[in-house]
């Protein structure tokens, strides 16, 4: 049996599979991997759909990167059926703003992971390891993670619920002292869920995130800097005008203890 791993993904999700494929390549050291997407997996002229039925059926472990385009795919759809049907180790990774309800039939008693939490993806590592999969070790799974998480966008705390943010822009409020700086990536829905009024934040359909602290601005804070922050809440901003436009649905993080780093 062939030590390979299947990534079944989305081809729209390019950029996101990039990044998963060398976390798993370099950071979990998988060095037979099938990934349709990547440059020179598939020759030119062959029979796509005969490939992808060799892969799977020669495969050890089978990675389906679920994401909102992958459920909108037939083609997943049926790589997915196919990989349950051989009956291959299965692992779904899914990705917000999908949460465990959103796995269909047969995954949802599946135990699946999400691709912005730390100890599901340690769990992920570990499985694979015991298939003799993976060859790094757990050191640098470990350094390799803590690259990977904010490669694809997710922004993770440290152990002392730190996290830490490139400011991309800063906007005061017109006539008022309140100040709002935006930050570079996303954080998890579980995270937010932790604050208060919480009930529009499963909602996941905006790429702009702003924190703020009530009214205080950080002194000396440019756009550039690393801002280290305490999550202390979170909602959504009603009616602030920013560029002739009112910032509707973007989500406004409360933040505690700043801290801009050098």
């Amino acid at each position: 049996m062939s030590n390979k791993v299947f990534i079944s993904h989305a081809a729209k999700d390019a950029e996101l599979i990039d990044a998963f494929y060398n976390f798993l390549h370099d950071g979990m050291g998988i060095s037979d991997i099938f990934c349709s997407s990547k440059k020179g997996s598939l020759g030119i002229g062959e029979d796509f759909i005969n490939r992808i039925r060799e892969e799977l059926r020669g495969c050890e472990a089978v990675i389906f990167l679920i994401t909102p385009e992958y459920l909108k795919s037939p083609f997943c759809l049926i790589e997915m059926g196919a990989a349950w049907a051989l009956g291959k180790y299965v692992k779904p990774v899914l990705v917000p703003p999908l949460t465990f309800g959103d796995l269909c039939k047969p995954l949802e008693r599946t135990q699946a992971v999400m691709i912005n939490d730390l100890e599901g993806l340690d769990t992920l590592y570990k499985e694979l390891g015991k298939l003799n999969i993976t060859t790094a070790s757990s050191l640098h799974f470990v350094d390799a993670l803590k690259r990977f998480l904010p490669s694809c966008g997710i922004l993770t705390p440290d152990e002392k619920g730190v996290y830490r943010a490139v400011i991309t822009e800063i906007y005061r409020v017109p006539k008022g002292d309140a100040y709002y700086y935006k930050i570079k990536g996303k954080i998890s829905v579980e995270d937010l869920k932790k604050g208060r009024n919480t009930e529009k934040l499963d909602r996941w359909d905006v790429e702009q995130q702003w924190i703020s602290a009530r009214f205080v601005k950080v002194e000396n804070l440019r756009v550039g800097d690393i801002l280290e922050f305490e999550l202390d809440g979170g909602d959504f901003m009603e009616g602030v005008k920013h560029g002739g436009k009112l910032l509707t649905d973007v989500r406004n993080l409360y933040y505690k203890n700043p801290r801009i780093l050098m």
